[in-house]
């Protein structure tokens, strides 16, 4: 399979990802799917990044590297040097199962209106555990859905976006330090249709440290970057502003719980409540973080 059709652009942003970035890469030349090519982007690295990519004698294997300036850049350079008719992203500690772009490609085929594509993903530790399991259904025009969460599972390891819409929406938002693939899908479907591939294709690798360092961070500047995007998108629609805005402060909340940060997850799960209090699940998880269960 895979020998002719569509070209696929894979692009694989890597800072000092040299341990990991090798099985990444991998997991795409191993695809059932083989039209593709795979352009890895080194955002300034000071590893052995570059020598590991380098090891790859498969000519479908681009090294591009450039000077650190951030993942939104990093992807726009990326796009700037593929050829295929479908991008797909997939970040350097991450990896795919050997059928996720040929069930994709199927199911964007004869389907012009679909912008983009995403499959089910799992997250798994160093030591091979698995975690959270991202089994969303987004499908049609789903730009509501996009704006009260990051509902597309795995986001950027798991999406493939036709260019088409790529040409249509321009490129990531460069000023953005988090969400920036959040934001673009916004874009994407507020002018194309969503599609799903119900399979668990896509593997998160859950570094230790990651998201403890990053929880405040991502909250103000995906707080920061929702408030403009519904100024945009929902401006006269008041209460679902409300109701983005509750979700927001809700996956913060989750993410601040799980670094350790609990009277910061505390703090955001009452904003949730005080933007949308009519939302039941907030209640349920205000029990679980106020009153813990003592062992």
């Amino acid at each position: 399979m895979g020998t002719s059709g569509p070209l696929v652009s894979v692009v694989i942003i890597a800072y000092n990802c040299a341990e990991y970035v090798g099985h990444a890469i991998q997991s795409v030349l191993d695809q059932t799917w083989t039209r593709l090519e795979v352009i890895v982007v080194d955002d300034g690295s000071t590893d052995a990044t570059h020598d590991v990519v380098r090891g790859f004698s498969d000519p479908r294997v681009r090294y591009v590297r450039q000077e650190n300036k951030g993942v939104p850049a990093a992807r726009n350079e990326g796009v700037r040097h593929a050829g295929g008719e479908f991008i797909a992203f997939l970040d350097c500690d991450d990896w795919w199962l050997p059928a996720k772009v040929e069930k994709q490609i199927a199911r964007m085929a004869g389907h012009p209106e679909i912008g983009l594509v995403y499959s089910w993903a799992i997250r798994i530790d160093t030591s091979g555990i698995e975690g959270d399991r991202f089994d969303s259904v987004v499908e049609g025009r789903a730009l509501d859905r996009l704006l009260v969460g990051n509902c597309i599972a795995g986001s950027a390891s798991s999406a493939m976006v036709s260019r088409r819409a790529m040409d249509t929406v321009g490129s990531f938002d460069e000023s953005l330090r988090f969400a920036e693939d959040w934001e673009y899908w916004i874009r994407v479907a507020s002018e194309f249709g969503v599609a799903c591939v119900p399979d668990f294709d896509v593997r998160l690798l859950d570094r230790p440290g990651s998201l403890g360092k990053n929880a405040l961070a991502v909250r103000h500047h995906s707080l920061e970057f929702m408030r403009r995007t519904l100024d945009r998108y929902a401006a006269a629609r008041p209460w679902f502003r409300r109701v983005a805005m509750a979700q927001v402060h809700y996956v913060a909340s989750y993410n601040l719980w799980a670094s350790g940060q609990i009277w910061a997850a505390r703090r955001e799960l009452l904003w949730s409540l005080a933007y949308n209090p009519l939302y039941l699940t907030y209640y349920k998880r205000m029990v679980r973080l106020f009153f813990p269960k003592r062992r």
